[in-house]
């Protein structure tokens, strides 16, 4: 990998600097750069009013039922979340 970095860089050696410390420390097991985030699902829905939810649900509605997770096809009329139906 280093010699990648140096052949990109068009360097010499990488030798002693960050990048070479951030490479090893990339291949080791208790080394991770990047920490993917834990997120979840509408965690957050509590924040939301239900008229704006109701706006947002009508926003999608189209899309929803474009992809297939509304209408006859899937049983399913409306998401759990809304009180709407299902034109």
């Amino acid at each position: 990998m280093a010699e990648i970095i140096e052949f990109v860089l068009g360097v010499p050696s990488i030798k002693g600097t960050v990048i070479e410390k951030r490479i090893e420390l990339f291949f080791t097991e208790e080394g991770q750069i990047y920490k993917p985030r834990k997120g979840g699902v509408l965690k957050q829905l509590q924040l939301f009013s239900s008229k704006q939810m109701e706006a947002g649900f009508s926003d999608c509605r189209e899309s929803l039922d474009i992809f297939g997770y509304l209408g006859p096809k899937t049983g399913v009329e409306t998401l759990p979340l809304f009180e709407s139906t299902y034109p």
